[in-house]
């Protein structure tokens, strides 16, 4: 039992060369002692009916006395570990697919946004309308003929002056 949870077999996915490479890896480590010769088929298979039969002891136990039983042995909280490998890893592996999804959604709206801003007019960026919002807008007015008449007076009077001095410096010579 320690061996199957120090080579982490099950946290790889069932039926893949890993599993099958962690329980050749268990099987080679119990043929290393004296005591033992078995395969790997049959150290799956032995862990695998452990498991059943521990499972069905505890749904038994929790049926007559509603509270678990006694305390459990340390085989049997061995066996609570390797049961629940498989569920946590399932559920990091969940974690990671939630993360994977969120980034790339994320990477997706800056995209969009950066292609939204690229396709807007100059005039038009984000920016600048937000500038517009707060700022109050004034209207545009044409230039009135009055306007037009004002300044060509003024330009009318300034040349007359002009030519008055140069009239002036021409009999002064």
């Amino acid at each position: 039992m320690r061996e199957v949870l120090g080579k982490s077999v099950l946290v790889h996915k069932p039926g893949s060369h890993e599993r099958g490479q962690g329980w050749q890896n268990v099987a080679d480590t119990v043929n290393s002692l004296d005591k033992f010769h078995v395969i790997c088929r049959g150290t799956r298979n032995r862990i695998m009916n452990l498991i059943k039969k521990y499972r069905a002891k505890i749904s038994k136990e929790k049926n007559e006395t509603w509270l678990g039983g006694d305390k459990p042995t340390e085989f049997e909280v061995l066996l609570e570990k390797i049961i629940n490998i498989p569920e946590d890893t399932l559920q990091k592996k969940e974690a990671e697919n939630k993360k994977a999804m969120e980034k790339e959604a994320n990477e997706r709206n800056q995209v969009l946004e950066i292609r939204q801003i690229a396709m807007e007019k100059i005039d038009q960026t984000k920016k600048q309308s937000l500038d517009d919002e707060k700022a109050p807008k004034q209207k545009r007015s044409r230039r009135s003929n009055s306007e037009t008449m004002g300044f060509l007076k003024q330009k009318l009077e300034l040349d007359k002056r002009t030519a008055m001095v140069r009239s002036s410096a021409a009999f002064n010579v």
